[in-house]
């Protein structure tokens, strides 16, 4: 991020919200998530990591201004191989690997991961929710 000169806005929950599960695992969640923002993000461009609790669930979004995806990457989005084949050029193609893995490892936690994005050019963002409890 640093070297794309990436602005990266974070939103916090004003009350503390905890989540039970594997410290290093929900970690690698939310670095995965990043880092493909990073990756897919033109330089200068904005991503935003925000938490929120909503019910019983701990609400955890990462969204980017990047390169966007098809409706059809969209619906297969964490399938572990899949690539936006509409891209103009190869090496822009949005890979879907650290996004399987996103997948797996949320699931393993009792949660649930999707995706979004108005298309191309229009930024992406993947959303999260597992199980919480208030601190």
């Amino acid at each position: 991020m640093e070297r794309q000169e990436h602005r990266l806005e974070v939103d916090l929950p004003a009350n503390a919200a905890v989540t039970v599960g594997d410290h290093k695992r929900l970690v690698q969640i939310v670095a995965n998530l990043l880092s493909n923002a990073a990756k897919y993000t033109p330089k200068g461009g904005r991503i935003a990591l925000a938490m929120a609790v909503d019910g019983n669930e701990l609400l955890v979004s990462v969204s980017d201004n990047g390169i966007g995806m098809s409706a059809d990457l969209v619906a297969n989005a964490f399938e572990i191989f899949a690539q936006d084949s509409d891209s103009p050029a190869p090496q822009r193609r949005r890979p879907r690997y650290r996004p399987g893995v996103v997948k797996n490892l949320v699931q393993m936690h009792g949660g649930t991961v999707r995706a979004e994005s108005a298309g191309a050019g229009h930024g992406s963002r993947f959303e999260l929710r597992l199980p919480s409890r208030f601190a």
